[in-house]
């Protein structure tokens, strides 16, 4: 049935009452992305796109997050498991991420770095 309702211990409410206490939510927008739960701040959805996103995967203001899979083109799956990969990487603590405020890396093109979270030579 139809979420009613989310509440911060995680609990799901669903139309007609019956309630789920789940671990993770994925929202599944189709191809036009909305997020009607975050803030402007922290993501805004346009044209088939999402910004910002450093790396096109992590929201600088809200690193706990990553949308994984925002990509229409190439080998996307590929591409999926390489960006779970990195948000694991960074997520376990063995990479990180540029904090909010010194973050005046470019985060709407693409990085031609091999590894932008490690390699320290690049302009990524």
């Amino acid at each position: 049935g139809r979420v009613t309702s989310i509440s911060r211990s995680g609990t799901v409410t669903f139309e007609g009452g019956e309630e789920s206490d789940v671990d993770a939510i994925v929202y599944c927008t189709g191809y036009k992305y909305h997020f009607p739960f975050l803030a402007e701040s922290v993501v805004a959805a346009s044209d088939k796109r999402v910004r910002p996103l450093y790396l096109h995967l992590f929201p600088p203001s809200l690193p706990s997050m990553a949308f994984v899979g925002l990509l229409e083109k190439g080998a996307i799956f590929a591409r999926f498991e390489a960006q779970a990969g990195l948000a694991a990487r960074v997520w376990s603590g063995s990479a990180t991420l540029p904090t909010e405020a010194s973050n005046n890396l470019p985060r709407h093109r693409s990085c031609s770095c091999s590894n932008p979270l490690t390699d320290s030579s690049s302009a990524c």
